[in-house]
């Protein structure tokens, strides 16, 4: 892929590799959004915003760019060699510092949020899902492009697969197959006393776009209204 191949509000997540700067976690990926190029060499993208403010970072901070576009990732190391204003949004100009690379897989932004689901342990055999229990409510944490974190009424142990159906919006259901990488039982006085972090198995491309464009769709609304 080229940078001129990219179009205007192509999704993209921001991974800073400048560890020195304060505030910075070095595990936290920052929601942006491609905005033009320069070139082949220069690209630029909309400044993250973070606790409720654009973050500030200096000239000559090195990043990795996940970028989302038409179903397939990318990602491209990147150094900030200029920050702009455009129409009063603050522009992050980048260099790139080598080819934009397909990767298969990746780290994806978590947005909290509580949604609706439905799930149950299955059991794989011979790559078909044979239920072993019937679908009980629950609810999520949070949700990403690559799993979800589930609160339920009954613990799920680690290593298990369970099929889901998530109510993404009032016509949206999404349905995927999980694997259950963490679990736990909380403190909460609630029905739903476990929590079970899910890492997606088998979700068709479709789906992962929906939950993806969901995500940056309740981000801009969050924006918009100055709660982030």
């Amino acid at each position: 892929m080229k940078a001129a191949e990219l179009n205007p509000g192509t999704k993209l997540e921001i991974e800073l590799l400048d560890f020195s700067m304060a505030g910075i976690d070095p595990n936290k990926l920052y929601i942006s959004e491609f905005e033009w190029s320069e070139g082949e060499k220069v690209i630029c993208v909309a400044a993250p915003i973070h606790e409720g403010r654009y973050l500030t970072v200096h000239s000559g901070t090195s990043m990795n760019l996940y970028i989302n576009c038409k179903s397939e990732f990318y990602k491209v190391k990147a150094t900030l060699i200029e920050r702009l204003i455009k129409e009063g949004l603050p522009i992050y100009k980048l260099n790139i510092e080598n080819d934009i690379e397909k990767i298969q897989r990746r780290q994806f932004f978590r947005f909290d949020c509580v949604l609706d689901i439905k799930c149950r342990e299955v059991e794989m055999i011979n790559n078909t899902a044979v239920p072993k229990s019937k679908f009980s409510n629950g609810l999520t944490r949070d949700i990403s492009g690559g799993g979800t974190c589930l609160a339920l009424v009954e613990g799920i142990e680690k290593g298990k697969y369970i099929e889901c159906e998530l109510q993404l919006s009032e016509n949206k259901t999404i349905k995927f197959y999980g694997t259950i990488v963490r679990s736990s039982k909380t403190e909460s006085e609630g029905k739903n006393k476990y929590e079970a972090g899910v890492e997606f198995y088998n979700i068709d491309n479709r789906s992962r776009d929906a939950i993806i464009s969901f995500i940056f769709e309740e981000q801009r609304k969050l924006r918009k209204k100055g709660l982030i």
